[in-house]
């Protein structure tokens, strides 16, 4: 079996030392989950840092781990997610296990064996809970003014939008072959995927922090490129000079809107939402395409 996505160790010989039962799932950990916490505080402290660099090391410092903290409570809301679908759908989960990284949700009967409609429920289960619980935050944030619990809420809706890629061992990936079993994953569609989430994040946080936000979705895109470019065809080569003329208008117009208003903020907005349909139009004309 495929060891899961951003899981680092092998799961499957790494030993388990247990930790504590609730509703009937028994919490696991493998060796290296005290790294767990360092992981998502280093998740916190670069959102901090992207979202403002102004601000001085001990107000970095702190904004980074409160970012962490809320960051591995979208973790754990995911996880109650799945418990809660399991239940309901009659195919409960065991065990989660706990990683250096993410959690990994273990069932007593295998995805193989159930009927699709049960896959999908339990798979949708935990993105299911991160969009309702994203959408209450947000709805609370904007009547009380209270900025972490709009951080909360951006945070469980990026998880979710994560979380149904379809990307092998992902919650997307077991949702997308129960629908269509006979189609496999291919690169292109993971490509698109990114291609998606960067786009996203553009738009939410571009307003504001149109530089820091576009560097970050730059990076990610570059990543995933670099995966279709290795097909070696004349169409990705094409794509990457995309992701470097855009990121360079991205650049340009990040820094023309800092110390500006909206004009140049909606203008970087433009510019994700035609870096999505550069791709789309890459992916339609065979670019990542197998074979």
């Amino acid at each position: 079996m495929r060891n899961p996505f951003l899981v680092f160790e092998d799961i499957h010989r790494t030993p388990r030392q247990k930790l504590f039962r609730i509703g009937g799932v028994r919490w696991t950990a493998t060796p290296y989950a005290w790294l767990s916490p360092l992981f998502w505080c280093a998740l916190g402290l670069a959102v901090a840092w992207a979202e403002e660099r102004s601000v001085g090391a001990g107000s970095w410092l702190v904004g980074g781990v409160t970012y962490g903290l809320l960051l591995y409570g979208t973790n754990v809301v995911h996880s109650v997610g799945h418990i809660v679908a399991g239940w309901l759908v009659r195919a409960p989960m065991t065990s989660i296990l706990l990683t250096a990284t993410r959690d990994v949700t273990v069932y007593v009967r295998r995805g193989a064996a159930l009927p699709a409609r049960t896959r999908i429920a339990r798979a949708a289960g935990g993105p299911a809970l991160n969009l309702l619980t994203g959408g209450v935050a947000l709805v609370i944030a904007e009547l009380v003014h209270v900025e972490f619990l709009w951080s909360f809420g951006i945070f469980n809706l990026a998880i979710a939008i994560w979380t149904l890629l379809p990307i092998s061992t992902l919650d997307g990936s077991v949702i997308w072959t129960s629908l269509r079993p006979k189609k496999s994953l291919s690169k292109a569609r993971i490509g698109l995927s990114l291609i998606v989430v960067a786009t996203v994040f553009a738009i939410l946080f571009g307003r504001e922090h149109a530089l820091a936000w576009d560097s970050l979705g730059r990076l990610f895109i570059v990543g995933a490129l670099s995966i279709l470019a290795g097909l070696g065809r004349r169409w990705a080569s094409i794509a990457l000079g995309l992701v470097v003329a855009t990121a360079c208008a991205g650049l340009i117009l990040g820094a023309a809107q800092a110390g500006t208003s909206s004009p140049w903020a909606w203008l970087f907005g433009i510019d994700a939402v035609l870096f999505a349909l550069g791709y789309v139009w890459f992916l339609a004309a065979g670019g990542g395409a197998d074979g």
